[in-house]
């Protein structure tokens, strides 16, 4: 069996943000799914077949938006030809900009070996039981072992662009007598009187206005989530960090993508970019400086025994 130790720091936890707000995520979300769990039995498999494709019974995006919304299981969990990374990153709930941090520092069987994973539960997990029923079995098969340490790192901020003052299509959460609600693929996207999705906590695509265009938006999502988001919209390369000084939010922004970002999608160039939709819509903006940051550390990771 094939013993990989990392000696350097992975990121793949929320990170500290200097709000007194904002927690660890991570440790928020562990503790309100329950704590320490594990599924009663789970199968696991390496896939041997080139053309089989990924899938999965319950949504493996670490951050639910679009489409991600789930659906209860009845504690069977059930995913075929997915990288043992992105069991990680399911497990872990890490950002997509954490994951890559992962993918590139594990060893090479781990990006290149599909596995496929069948497990079953008591009862009727949510979502995040299942994550914390993953990190379990991903100590338990694979033997993977990590720590905690927090860093000084240079961080990319976001913030206010003037203080004090949101932009037109970023509010602080406001029901407005309309409840939070998760609306089915078949019931389209309904949306409040003021344009943001009825559906609370998640990130919403939107009808966009012109050939080009990006519209999404998200109602009463917590700021931090809100500065991971737009830190993967941006692209930036470093960990990104609440400094809002907000809490939950509602918002819509509309812009079009870099044309090399989004390849196959019409570049509009009379539509705001990213950037610019992002100070003049939302009233945020990036600021580079330094902050503790939280890390995992990978000290152990092993090729798994066939069942």
């Amino acid at each position: 069996m094939c013993v990989f130790a990392l000696g350097v720091a992975v990121i793949v936890a929320a990170f500290l943000r200097p709000r007194a707000l904002a927690q660890s995520e991570a440790a928020d979300w562990e503790k309100v799914a329950g704590g320490r769990m594990a599924f009663d039995v789970a199968s696991v498999r390496l896939d041997t077949n080139p053309d089989a494709d990924m899938d999965s019974n319950v949504p493996m995006r670490s951050m639910d938006s679009f489409s991600d919304s789930f659906t209860p299981t009845g504690g069977l969990f059930r995913a075929t030809d997915f990288l043992l990374f992105q069991y990680i990153q399911f497990a872990y709930k890490l950002s997509p900009e954490e994951a890559k941090r992962v993918q590139v520092q594990l060893p090479k069987w781990a990006d290149e070996n599909q596995y496929d994973i069948v497990a079953r539960a008591s009862g009727n997990p949510t979502k995040d039981q299942f994550r914390m029923m993953m990190q379990s079995l991903l100590a338990d098969r694979f033997r993977l072992a990590v720590h905690y340490e927090t860093k000084e790192l240079p961080v990319m901020a976001l913030m206010l662009d003037k203080p004090g003052k949101l932009g037109p299509q970023l509010r602080e959460h406001d029901d407005h007598g309309v409840p939070c609600t998760t609306a089915s693929a078949s019931e389209g996207t309904p949306t409040t009187a003021a344009g943001f999705p009825v559906q609370c906590g998640a990130i919403v695509r939107l009808p966009g206005a012109a050939s080009g265009v990006t519209k999404v938006g998200a109602r009463a999502l917590d700021s931090p989530r809100l500065a991971d988001v737009l830190g993967v919209w941006y692209q930036v390369d470093k960990p990104v960090v609440d400094d809002t000084g907000l809490g939950l939010v509602d918002f819509t922004i509309e812009y079009t993508p870099d044309r090399m970002t989004l390849r196959g999608m019409e570049y509009n160039a009379d539509a705001p970019t990213f950037l610019e939709a992002l100070k003049k819509q939302l009233g945020l903006k990036f600021e580079p400086r330094t902050a503790p940051v939280r890390l995992m550390i990978v000290d152990r990771i092993e090729e798994p025994s066939p069942n």
